[in-house]
């Protein structure tokens, strides 16, 4: 915070007026949720959550164009052993929700994989993992700033930009089976049964007696 606010006086002092934000930190320290100590926790959720927290409380007095926050596809269907990571990122979304409806400017992009860019662009065997995962392609960072252009103009936060293979996620991610996907699976094979004959524990419930509840 204290590094932030010198940061944000000299700028004041030594260059034009601030007009605009782009927070696009990101830390990964994945882990099964079990196995999550507090350390992993408090590194993913630095950079994130306070970071977009103190940009946000250090800003209130000027007058920003725009206050764009890096968030995740992963926040709309989730990635095993990434629970801290999308918790943060959800966070973020959070904030931003918060800054419009008190009249900020503010717009959360939900991005999937830029492959020439960035952490999987420096990390390529994880890079391939996710890949094999979502299937489909990953996006160019020169399009993804196209659209970023596009979403700042249009004023539309809380979109997800990501290319994917449905059938493909459909098969890694059995939550891709629940309702609010369904007009995303139209056409896809029924490809969500549990390896081990388990039922989703939602749906399990809705069906149960009351005393057997």
């Amino acid at each position: 915070h204290k590094a932030l606010a010198t940061l944000l006086s000299e700028i004041s002092v030594i260059m034009l007026p601030l007009r605009g934000i782009v927070h696009a930190a990101a830390v990964i320290e994945d882990g099964l949720a079990r196995n999550l100590d507090r350390r992993q926790m408090r590194r993913v959720f630095a950079p994130k959550v306070l970071g977009a927290y103190h940009l946000h409380q250090l800003t209130l007095g000027k007058a920003l164009d725009f206050f764009v926050l890096f968030s995740s596809a992963t926040t709309l269907f989730g990635n095993p052993g990434q629970g801290n990571y999308i918790a943060a990122n959800a966070a973020m979304e959070a904030l931003a929700a918060s800054r419009r409806g008190a009249g900020l400017p503010a717009l959360c992009v939900r991005w999937g994989g830029i492959e020439d860019a960035g952490y999987l662009a420096r990390n390529t065997q994880i890079k391939e993992s996710l890949q094999g995962r979502m299937g489909g392609s990953m996006l160019q960072s020169d399009l993804a700033l196209d659209l970023l252009e596009e979403l700042i103009v249009a004023d539309r936060s809380g979109m997800g930009v990501l290319e994917v293979d449905w059938k493909a996620l459909s098969r890694f991610l059995p939550v891709a089976g629940s309702p609010k996907f369904s007009e995303l699976s139209v056409g896809t094979e029924e490809v969500l049964v549990d390896e081990d004959g388990g039922e989703d524990l939602r749906r399990l419930i809705a069906r149960l007696p009351a005393d057997e509840l």
